[in-house]
């Protein structure tokens, strides 16, 4: 009864008055925030419409933040590990739903994926935070949908959708770690389309990526520097509230290009961000996806003159090459050029009332990944969906040596399904995970391996920066002993495509 969970927010805070101490005041407080997004998620049950659900979803989201927020406050561990085990557990929920209402195969299937992967991640939370029983009941549908779905693309003919009751049958008020709840169902099995069934085979019979490994210490001889100082710039924020049709024009077939007349903003707007990094001193800045448009040289030549000013590493985010028609990121250094990498992913895109689909090349299998050992450690650019598909990440965690800094610059209105990824990346690859997205939508984010409670994000609508220190010497000994650890009694999850 969702007017119930209000009536018990709204005493909940009144109670928070009465408290003297702060920590009690943090547990109310947090039990009105999760009293709140029970009410929310009663509504989410109720409604059929698509629209409304997606507008309850974030509020559900924010509600479940700031519970837990409150609860690591006054010192519940627990609790704040429940809310974020429950936030996890509601975005895979949501994910599946989705996938069951998308009519498209492929984003089906990366929907279901997506979800999965979330599922995978709120077990984690939950068995952290003490409740085992939930821990459990989760990983066995994991399993279940994993074992399934390789069994069906195995056959070919079939493939099964994993749904989530609808969907707040995982929104429970952490009182104790014995709880029962819903368990998530399985849908209906659908028939692949023969396209999807070719599209499978070629999944598991070609390797998708290969990591290049290009060793610039050889190169041009430097020493590796134990520390460094690693930022983020979020950039790009439109006056109407419609960055893509206010700042881009399309050049050709699913290509985007800078409009002429935005180019000097963006060129101020840069050198005011990269002149503010290299006054705090930070070696490397990582922009979003489509801020910079290197078809306009005197972008490339003013960011190029700025990272030999302040002997800074510099990824404009990426763009779109109107003449190899590729997505392509270039790291900028002091001397130049370092490297390229390429987008392997395309997105859809919504320009000016239509819906297509990017226009990049798409390359042949496999698909290239750069690893750059460098005097700021071993760093791979993953630009914005590619990070999402676990083939990738898989590669990366298995790659010797191991990947010490991960950029994943973005242009994209969903954060959700980035933070879950990097959330587990962060300990599953054990790197330091870098996002940035366009200002318009924000929540750019630095995600740490180790264990701190610092969060480093940009909300959305606001240009900033953010940085992290980094240690590169402690990093790679916790991470020896991190995998020393954690090699038998937790595996990382290989993808089943």
């Amino acid at each position: 009864d969702s007017d119930r969970f209000a009536e018990a927010a709204v005493l909940f805070i009144k109670a928070s008055k009465l408290f003297s101490s702060n920590k009690m005041k943090s547990l109310t407080s947090g039990n009105s925030s999760f009293c709140q997004a029970l009410e929310l998620g009663c509504k989410f049950d109720k409604t059929i419409e698509a629209d409304i659900k997606a507008e309850l979803y974030p509020k559900i989201k924010i509600m479940l933040r700031n519970a837990a927020s409150s609860y690591q406050k006054g010192g519940f561990e627990n609790g704040a590990d429940w809310a974020l085990a429950t936030s996890s557990y509601f975005d895979a929920a949501w994910h599946l739903i989705r996938a069951d209402e998308e009519i498209r195969l492929e984003e089906k299937k990366r929907l279901l994926d997506i979800g999965s992967e979330i599922l995978k991640s709120a077990s984690e939370l939950f068995g952290k935070a003490g409740y085992k029983d939930k821990e459990r009941e989760i990983l066995e549908s994991l399993n279940m949908v994993l074992k399934e779905e390789k069994i069906l693309i195995s056959a070919l003919n079939t493939i099964k959708e994993p749904t989530i009751s609808r969907s707040t049958s995982g929104i429970v008020a952490p009182a104790c770690p014995i709880e029962t709840s819903q368990s998530p169902r399985l849908g209906e099995i659908r028939q692949f389309t023969e396209e999807s069934i070719r599209s499978s085979e070629e999944r598991l019979t070609k390797e998708k990526y290969t990591i290049i490994y290009r060793d610039l210490l050889k190169e041009d001889p430097r020493i590796q520097r134990r520390e460094c100082r690693v930022g983020i710039a979020q950039i790009g924020l439109s006056d109407t509230g419609d960055i893509v049709n206010e700042f881009y024009q399309e050049k050709d077939s699913g290509l985007l290009c800078l409009r002429e007349d935005k180019v000097e903003s963006v060129r101020l707007n840069v050198i005011n961000m990269i002149k503010i990094a290299g006054a705090k001193g930070i070696n490397i800045l990582l922009f979003p996806e489509m801020t910079i448009d290197f078809n306009y040289g005197v972008l490339l030549e003013e960011i190029s003159n700025l990272a030999k000013t302040y002997e800074m590493y510099i990824i404009p985010g990426s763009y779109h090459d109107q003449e190899t028609k590729r997505n392509v990121s270039k790291v900028i250094g002091p001397n130049g050029i370092l490297w390229e990498q390429e987008k392997h992913i395309p997105a859809i895109i919504h320009f000016k009332g239509n819906k297509f689909k990017e226009g990049i090349e798409m390359g042949s299998f496999p698909r290239k990944i750069i690893v750059c050992n460098t005097e700021y450690g071993r760093i791979a650019i993953a630009i914005c969906r590619d990070f999402l598909d676990m083939d990738l990440r898989v590669e990366l965690k298995n790659f010797e040596p191991p990947v010490d800094l991960i950029f994943n610059p973005a242009f994209t209105p969903v954060t959700a399904d980035f933070k879950a990824i990097h959330f587990d990346a962060r300990r599953s690859i054990y790197a330091y995970c870098f996002f940035a997205n366009v200002a318009e939508y924000g929540e750019s984010f630095i995600v740490t391996p180790e264990k701190e409670r610092v969060e480093r994000n940009v909300p959305a609508k606001e240009e900033n920066l953010i940085y992290k220190d980094i240690d590169l010497f402690k990093l790679r000994s916790e991470r020896a002993r991190w995998e020393k650890e954690h090699k038998k009694d937790r595996p990382f999850i290989q993808s089943t495509r």
